[in-house]
């Protein structure tokens, strides 16, 4: 397989990451602007029954509620862009906005763990570790 080619596992944990952001910012969006998460129709309401019980944050403020799910929304699209341009904290920021996100239910419980498996196996993080070797290199020199 050529270098630059880009592993499987990686494009699958890019799509599940982008799924996610955007099904987070949806309903933060949908949750600000009406008052409820869209979980009636299509196929949010049929991944919104695999819910476990309620989300960790129904105690906040409709608006907090909100808020929290469009910037950890967001933010996955900066967190996978930057898996693609090899940035070293881009790993990091992922995993850390997959355990943020783990917190919400529906559909955060199906493509969490998919991400992280994703971000584990040996081909994605020899795609991401030259990076990091690279930088330790120069750090120590």
């Amino acid at each position: 397989m050529p270098q630059n080619r880009f592993p499987f596992a990686l494009m699958i944990a890019t799509l599940a990451a982008l799924l996610l952001g955007m099904w987070l910012t949806l309903s933060g969006l949908a949750l600000r602007f009406f008052g409820v998460i869209p979980s009636g129709a299509g196929w949010i309401g049929i991944l919104a029954r695999f819910s476990f019980g309620p989300d960790v944050y129904t105690n906040l403020q409709i608006h907090t509620q909100a808020w929290l799910r469009i910037v950890i929304g967001t933010a996955f699209a900066g967190g996978t862009t930057g898996l693609w341009l090899r940035q070293r904290w881009a790993p990091r920021s992922i995993i850390l906005l997959s355990a943020l996100a783990f917190t919400f239910s529906g559909l955060s419980l199906l493509l969490v763990p998919l991400i992280l498996i994703c971000l584990a196996l040996p081909s994605t993080r020899g795609r991401i570790q030259p990076e990091l070797e690279t930088h330790a290199s120069q750090v120590s020199a």
